[in-house]
């Protein structure tokens, strides 16, 4: 589990655990209730969780105190069939269903929408640093 304090927040990597329960809530009540992208009646007990989490790197923000402020995944895999992005429309043509290594940020979600931008940045960065030590040996733009 990686930490970091900030002043305003408090920012965490890990792998799956109960600890990311709050975020699983959080994923249920953007994407489930709000957003309406997935149906409430595949969630009985609302933490929306696929089979991407148990083998992806979680990234939480929580500010001083410890209330959840946003979170977002990144899976690392070398097979585009083990990965959330294979069912998009025309995505193999994209990038090619070589062996190389690639990885997917989603579930991206925010618990304060007055600091979203700031959420997003944060999250965005830290994302990056885990690309960047898990697959990227060389400098990567964004």
């Amino acid at each position: 589990m990686y930490y970091l304090k900030t002043p305003l927040f408090q920012i965490s990597e890990g792998e799956y655990s109960s600890m990311l329960d709050d975020c699983f809530q959080l994923r249920y009540k953007t994407y489930c209730v709000e957003k309406q992208w997935l149906c409430e009646d595949g969630y009985k007990d609302k933490l929306e969780t696929d089979e991407y989490d148990s083998s992806a790197k979680h990234v939480v923000i929580r500010d001083n105190t410890k209330l959840l402020k946003g979170y977002s995944r990144l899976i690392i895999s070398d097979d585009l069939n083990k990965m959330p992005m294979k069912s998009y429309p025309g995505i193999k043509e994209l990038i090619g269903e070589n062996n190389i290594l690639k990885a997917e940020v989603s579930r991206f979600v925010s618990n304060d929408n007055s600091l979203t931008r700031a959420i997003s940045i944060i999250l965005i960065r830290k994302m990056d640093q885990i690309a960047r030590k898990n697959i990227f040996p060389l400098p990567i733009l964004l």
